[in-house]
């Protein structure tokens, strides 16, 4: 997989398909935050690109380099893997994707995207979209150069009980309609980006590593368990604001419980407790 080092590799100079998503955020924001920052210092070679693999990882080499071949059995020598295009957009950077396939013939410039999820492929061109729409921004500036039509797909292997053999029967793919909007927060956001550079400065807080900086299939399920504590977030005020008005209810109606099928509300008497703030007494007496 020497095509994997070259795009780590090319982290240091420039930005990637890989970065789509930080980008966007920066568009929506207008500024950058500690991940975003951490990420243009390795840009810069203020800082090192952290690396950490995984079993998956791993296995989704091993799944790419198969569909590869597949792919080939149909295309021949009009396909290349992991080829890099860069466009020039007059930044003070490079702005530059690795796509997985690439498949030219004389009228077409095709690429395709392959991911490996358990998540099936409607949610992967959600998941991924911003990405997507960083390889049309590349595709269609690479086909117009040519004099192609420029045409993005994805392809998806689904990975629900894969034990390391390759299955041509779980491997899908659609084509990617073009996302203006996407691509537009991309160039807001790149602009953004070249406009702090001039005045960067990066200083890392020691020991903290950025889930930004976890592989994207570890990085996808800590933003999963966010999206989870922000919805038990919000079960939790809907629970709280219902027990203050059934309260309010209760008393009212001098009720002293209410049982349902599924729990119990207990109206108990009002009551004062002490606590003791053991670290304000610590800092106020150390």
């Amino acid at each position: 997989m020497e095509h994997k080092q070259e795009i780590i590799n090319t982290r240091v100079g420039g930005l990637g398909s890989s970065d789509a998503k930080m980008v966007v955020g920066i568009a929506e924001r207008g500024n950058l935050n500690y991940a975003d920052k951490e990420r243009i210092a390795v840009m810069l070679g203020l800082a090192e690109r952290r690396q950490i693999s995984s079993k998956a990882i791993e296995l989704g080499n091993i799944i790419e380099d198969a569909v590869f071949e597949v792919l080939k059995t149909q295309f021949g020598e009009n396909i290349t893997s992991n080829p890099r295009y860069e466009i020039q957009l007059y930044l003070d950077y490079r702005v530059s994707n690795h796509i997985d396939f690439e498949i030219s013939t004389p009228d077409e410039l095709i690429w395709i995207e392959h991911k490996s999820t358990i998540h099936g492929i409607n949610q992967a061109l959600e998941d991924y979209k911003y990405q997507l729409a960083w390889h049309t921004m590349l595709g269609e500036d690479k086909a117009l150069n040519e004099g192609k039509k420029f045409r993005l797909m994805l392809s998806h292997y689904d990975t629900n009980g894969f034990d390391g053999e390759f299955n041509a029967d779980k491997l899908n793919i659609v084509e990617v309609k073009p996302n203006k909007h996407y691509i537009d927060k991309i160039g807001k956001g790149l602009l953004i980006i070249n406009e702090v550079l001039s005045t960067f400065t990066w200083q890392p807080n020691e020991g903290i590593l950025h889930a930004s900086s976890l592989p994207a299939e570890i990085n996808d399920k800590c933003e999963m368990m966010a999206t989870h504590l922000r919805k038990i977030k919000e079960l939790t005020e809907q629970v709280d604001a219902f027990k203050q008005r059934m309260c309010e209810l209760m008393v009212a109606n001098n009720v002293k419980s209410i049982v349902t099928d599924a729990f119990t509300i207990i109206l108990t008497e009002q009551s004062v407790s002490t606590t003791f703030d053991k670290s304000k007494f610590a800092k106020e007496h150390p």
